[in-house]
């Protein structure tokens, strides 16, 4: 699954330039939506995409899925930025994970990239989050409750991915800015480097994604 749009130009490092992204304004509840027909891999799959922040200091739901007639906690997944500015996922009102730092640079573009497999023995290896090709520094009580082995969150099945707001039961809490290059690969999980490198100097710029299997969506 992949999502673009021509409406915004954005260009980032010399050797492959992004050259589209969308614009999303909270004030106008804006939000991207897709419903597989079928599911597929709910244990192993990777989200990237770039971001750049608009609106500072507030609740934003960046990501979302949600299994309308699941279980708590697993029904939902979302990745959300908070009003102290750290990035956390949730599965339902618990952190998966939460950042030890702070995203609060609206002139910087991101690179997120989620990695789960929750097919893996080591509950650390079951979910990674990595920010400009490293992994993110989780928050000491960011790591409340570990990923159990063989659980099957929503992403990859049959139900609502929606890139800001939480349209599907709730919708006050609508992202703010830019996001590029989103690709969302079900049944593999992947590390950055499927879609970035450190250049000469040390950042972290995109390269052109290829060869990639998406999966069943």
């Amino acid at each position: 699954m992949a999502f673009g749009s021509p409406q915004w130009m954005y260009a980032s490092g010399e050797d492959f330039p992004i050259e589209q992204s969308l614009r999303f304004n909270d004030n106008d509840s804006s939000y991207l939506q897709q419903t597989p027909s079928s599911a597929g891999n709910r244990r192993t799959w990777t989200l990237s995409f770039w971001m750049k922040r608009g609106n500072i200091g507030t609740y934003q739901s960046v990501f979302h899925c949600y299994d309308s007639s699941g279980s708590v906690p697993r029904k939902q997944l979302r990745l959300r930025l908070n009003s102290d500015n750290t990035l956390a996922l949730i599965d339902w009102q618990n952190d998966l994970v939460k950042s030890d730092g702070l995203y609060r640079d609206p002139s910087a573009w991101m690179h997120i990239v989620i990695r789960m497999d929750t097919t893996q023995g080591s509950a650390s290896d079951r979910l990674k989050i990595y920010v400009n090709g490293t992994e993110m520094v989780y928050a000491t009580d960011g790591r409340s409750s570990y990923v159990g082995q063989n659980v099957e969150f929503p992403v990859c099945g049959a139900f609502p991915v929606e890139f800001s707001g939480r349209t599907s039961y709730n919708a006050d809490q609508y992202f703010d800015g830019y996001l590029a290059e989103i690709h969302l690969i079900d049944g593999t999980a992947l590390d950055p480097t499927s879609f970035g490198e450190f250049g000469d100097y040390g950042e972290w710029k995109p390269i052109e994604v290829s060869g990639l299997t998406y999966g069943t969506n």
